[in-house]
Protein backbone atom coordinates (compact mmCIF):
# COMPACT_ATOMS: atom_id res chain seq x y z
CA UNK A 1 0.00 0.00 0.00
CA UNK A 2 1.60 3.35 -1.11
CA UNK A 3 2.38 5.42 1.66
CA UNK A 4 0.31 8.16 0.73
CA UNK A 5 -3.32 5.70 1.31
CA UNK A 6 -1.94 4.70 4.80
CA UNK A 7 -1.01 7.82 6.35
CA UNK A 8 -3.79 10.68 5.00
CA UNK A 9 -2.42 14.52 4.51
CA UNK A 10 1.37 12.57 3.74
CA UNK A 11 2.29 14.07 0.58
CA UNK A 12 4.27 12.72 -2.37
CA UNK A 13 6.83 15.66 -2.29
CA UNK A 14 6.84 15.24 1.67
CA UNK A 15 8.30 11.83 0.85
CA UNK A 16 10.62 12.78 -2.45
CA UNK A 17 11.95 15.17 0.12
CA UNK A 18 12.83 13.05 2.87
CA UNK A 19 14.30 10.63 0.52
CA UNK A 20 16.83 13.64 -0.87
CA UNK A 21 17.35 14.56 2.55
CA UNK A 22 18.65 10.73 3.33
CA UNK A 23 20.59 10.70 0.62
CA UNK A 24 22.59 14.09 0.73
CA UNK A 25 23.38 12.42 4.41
CA UNK A 26 24.72 8.69 3.09
CA UNK A 27 21.79 7.18 4.16
CA UNK A 28 20.87 5.89 1.43
CA UNK A 29 21.68 6.45 -2.65
CA UNK A 30 19.63 7.55 -5.42
CA UNK A 31 20.16 5.04 -8.47
CA UNK A 32 18.53 6.33 -11.61
CA UNK A 33 16.95 3.62 -13.89
CA UNK A 34 17.99 3.45 -17.78
CA UNK A 35 14.47 4.71 -18.00
CA UNK A 36 14.65 7.85 -16.16
CA UNK A 37 13.06 6.63 -13.00
CA UNK A 38 14.43 7.71 -9.86
CA UNK A 39 14.81 5.02 -7.50
CA UNK A 40 16.72 4.81 -4.18
CA UNK A 41 18.31 2.37 -2.23
CA UNK A 42 18.66 1.74 1.56
CA UNK A 43 21.27 -1.29 1.23
CA UNK A 44 24.63 -0.41 2.53
CA UNK A 45 26.67 -2.92 2.00
CA UNK A 46 28.95 -3.17 -1.56
CA UNK A 47 26.90 -4.53 -4.04
CA UNK A 48 25.69 -3.75 -7.93
CA UNK A 49 22.50 -4.22 -9.24
CA UNK A 50 20.51 -6.14 -11.52
CA UNK A 51 18.45 -3.90 -13.82
CA UNK A 52 15.13 -5.78 -15.89
CA UNK A 53 15.02 -3.82 -19.23
CA UNK A 54 11.17 -4.61 -19.87
CA UNK A 55 9.86 -4.06 -16.25
CA UNK A 56 12.41 -1.33 -14.75
CA UNK A 57 12.81 -3.94 -11.53
CA UNK A 58 15.78 -3.23 -9.65
CA UNK A 59 17.80 -6.46 -7.54
CA UNK A 60 20.67 -6.05 -5.70
CA UNK A 61 23.48 -8.36 -6.52
CA UNK A 62 26.52 -9.22 -4.10
CA UNK A 63 29.33 -11.14 -5.51
CA UNK A 64 32.80 -10.86 -3.78
CA UNK A 65 34.25 -12.96 -6.20
CA UNK A 66 33.34 -9.97 -9.03
CA UNK A 67 34.46 -6.92 -6.82
CA UNK A 68 38.09 -8.92 -6.37
CA UNK A 69 38.24 -9.30 -9.81
CA UNK A 70 37.10 -5.42 -10.56
CA UNK A 71 39.40 -4.18 -7.53
CA UNK A 72 42.26 -6.05 -9.09
CA UNK A 73 42.00 -5.10 -12.76
CA UNK A 74 41.82 -1.46 -11.85
CA UNK A 75 44.76 -1.51 -9.53
CA UNK A 76 46.92 -2.59 -12.56
CA UNK A 77 45.25 -0.98 -15.39
CA UNK A 78 45.83 2.79 -14.15
CA UNK A 79 43.81 5.25 -16.09
CA UNK A 80 45.42 8.70 -16.79
CA UNK A 81 44.18 11.61 -15.02
CA UNK A 82 41.25 9.56 -12.74
CA UNK A 83 41.22 8.78 -9.34
CA UNK A 84 38.94 5.50 -9.16
CA UNK A 85 36.48 5.96 -5.69
CA UNK A 86 33.97 2.63 -6.21
CA UNK A 87 32.75 0.70 -8.42
CA UNK A 88 29.07 0.02 -9.34
CA UNK A 89 27.94 -1.86 -11.83
CA UNK A 90 24.34 -1.49 -13.29
CA UNK A 91 24.02 -5.21 -15.29
CA UNK A 92 21.06 -4.74 -18.50
CA UNK A 93 18.81 -7.94 -19.37
CA UNK A 94 15.37 -9.41 -18.40
CA UNK A 95 14.46 -11.31 -15.30
CA UNK A 96 13.11 -14.91 -16.53
CA UNK A 97 9.70 -14.02 -15.13
CA UNK A 98 9.34 -11.03 -17.02
CA UNK A 99 10.01 -12.95 -20.44
CA UNK A 100 7.33 -15.43 -19.18
CA UNK A 101 4.81 -12.92 -18.38
CA UNK A 102 5.10 -11.13 -21.43
CA UNK A 103 3.88 -14.59 -23.34
CA UNK A 104 0.62 -14.64 -21.18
Amino acid sequence: MPATKSIPGLSPTTVYNVLDILAGKGMIKKVKTDSGVMRYDAVSDHHHHMYCTDTDRVEDFFDPELDMILQNYFQKKKIEGFKLEDIKLQLMGKFEESETSKSI
